[in-house]
């Protein structure tokens, strides 16, 4: 959870993340809004469900 900070970053740079992400194999994973449209909806292309939106004052249950 947190912010990417992916909004300027190039498609090359997001797939990198990705790739990354994918490794870990997260359970979910919580963008922020400095992550960017962009990065956020490859986000979701890859990793479906388990992308969900981030936004002050969220309440996770663990």
């Amino acid at each position: 959870m947190g912010g990417f900070y992916l909004k300027n970053a190039s498609t090359s740079q997001v797939g990198q993340i990705i790739e990354h992400l994918q490794r870990m194999k997260p359970e979910r994973i919580i963008p922020c809004h400095c992550t960017g449209e962009k990065a956020v909806t490859a986000l979701h292309r890859v990793f479906g469900r388990s992308v969900q939106p981030g936004e002050a004052g969220k309440i996770l249950a663990l």
